[in-house]
């Protein structure tokens, strides 16, 4: 299972971290949102700012998975 998550030797490794990438980007549309009913920031704006937050946190949280995984085996 790690093989298949983790490792990027893995064929299968690449269809995992895109179906991640994909899951944060909808994370990033949602907190646009937020963003513009909170802060009242224009739509434009808070999309572009949430997707990098987004993309950057799951990218960091996905590999820290891994690493944390790997040294649990």
């Amino acid at each position: 299972m790690y093989s298949l998550i983790c490792d990027k030797d893995d064929a299968d490794h690449a269809h995992i971290q895109s179906a991640a990438t994909q899951g944060a980007e909808a994370l990033g549309y949602v907190l646009s949102g937020v963003l513009v009913v909170s802060f009242g920031w224009l739509p434009g704006v808070a999309a572009v700012i949430a997707v990098i937050i987004a993309k950057r946190a799951g990218k960091a949280g996905y590999e820290t998975f891994c690493e944390t995984w790997k040294e649990q085996l």
